[in-house]
């Protein structure tokens, strides 16, 4: 069961969580966008701060400034806003320079990389919102998919719906390395303390890549789920496990040195798990799925984790026993056929043996009458 959840009216596209403070933005079909905080009450629901509806479409992306100050929303009507989060104050309000809108944003230092639905990845100056660069890295104007950065803070990993890899150095806005799937990438994520990153497919399937490998390929698969989508991914931290958000709206939980899926949290949903995040400043798992976000107490998460890998390797112990054991009673009861075997032949041996004799005698004695 999950530890808070938010119930909005429409669908939810997107989620963003306060870097320091306990709050969550929420943007959602009709544009709106709302920030919730704990109710503090002992409940398990949130509040609603604000709420702006100055989007005329969806609110596609959302994501906080460092400090937090800043709320940026990027909607299908192709407006980038900048908001206050505590007082709902909209700051600026630009139109893109790419005639394309954006599908998924991340804010990183002092500027903000988006990936738009021609292919297209802009890259804007934060405090102003104007274009820096821009560059476009499909053949097809595939859509961006995902976008996430590495430990450096000056590459960027982006993902696309034509199945493409690339590795994008922001501050000269120019790609790095490539790499091209098979199938259609809907996620990607870092791996933290890593030289790693992990992408989700409309086929249920894992790659791990390193980007300092040269050519980009992936160097590890893993099936989660045969029948369905990963349509997110995130990497828990302070351990080897990773959260995925799969089409049929369960979340499983992925251990990476054993590359297979360890467990699942809370419950099947009726909708894909579009987003997964980290909230910090509430040390929670952030998902959300449909009209609903739910979150979950991270430690809780391990907890549950530990205790199912307990329970796994108790019953490996338990079946190891049970076939040391089989093994011991074929053994032993194997001797004991063999000896029966042998009794048994030497009695056949013996009549044979007497018989032989018996015969021969009648023989003898038949030898014997016939000379008187």
């Amino acid at each position: 069961m999950e530890s808070l959840s938010v119930t909005t009216d429409d669908h939810i596209f997107t989620i963003s969580t306060h870097p320091t403070t306990p709050l969550i933005a929420v943007g959602d079909i009709t544009g709106r966008v709302s920030c919730y905080s704990p109710s503090g009450d002992g409940d398990k629901k949130m509040i609603e701060n604000i709420s702006i509806q100055e989007h005329s479409k969806a609110c596609r992306a959302l994501c906080f400034s460092l400090k937090g100050d800043k709320l940026y929303s990027a909607s299908k009507d192709k407006h980038i806003l900048s908001i206050n989060p505590i007082s709902g104050q909209i700051l600026s309000d630009v139109l893109l320079a790419i005639k394309s809108p954006i599908n998924v944003m991340l804010y990183l230092s002092d500027r903000l990389v988006c990936g738009h639905d021609s292919g297209t990845v802009s890259v804007y100056n934060s405090a102003d919102l104007s274009c820096i660069g821009s560059l476009v890295i499909t053949e097809q104007n595939e859509y961006v998919s995902g976008i996430c950065h590495t430990p450096s803070h000056r590459q960027v990993v982006v993902t696309t719906g034509e199945g493409q890899i690339a590795i994008i150095d922001i501050r000269d806005i120019i790609v790095k390395k490539k790499f091209y799937s098979n199938s259609e990438i809907l996620c990607v994520c870092c791996i933290s303390g890593e030289k790693k990153c992990v992408t989700g497919d409309t086929e249920g399937k894992l790659q791990f890549f390193s980007w300092l490998d040269n050519p980009l390929q992936p160097y590890a698969h893993v099936t989660c789920v045969s029948d369905s989508s990963i349509d997110s991914c995130l990497a828990l931290p302070q351990g080897e496990l990773l959260c995925v958000g799969c089409g049929d709206g369960v979340i499983r939980i992925v251990n990476m040195l054993l590359r297979q899926v360890t467990g699942v949290i809370g419950h099947k949903q009726k909708m894909q798990i579009d987003n997964l995040i980290i909230a910090d400043a509430l040390d929670m798992l952030c998902c959300s799925s449909g009209n609903k976000v739910m979150l979950w107490k991270i430690s809780n998460i391990f907890i549950g984790i530990e205790k199912i890998e307990k329970k796994r390797n108790c019953e490996q112990i338990e079946e190891r026993d049970r076939n040391k054991k089989i093994k011991l009673s074929e053994t032993s009861e194997s001797p004991q056929i063999e000896l029966s075997v042998v009794k048994e032949l030497g009695k056949k041996k013996k009549k044979k043996k007497k018989r032989q004799q018996v015969q021969s005698r009648s023989e003898r004695a038949q030898f014997f009458d016939g000379l008187l």
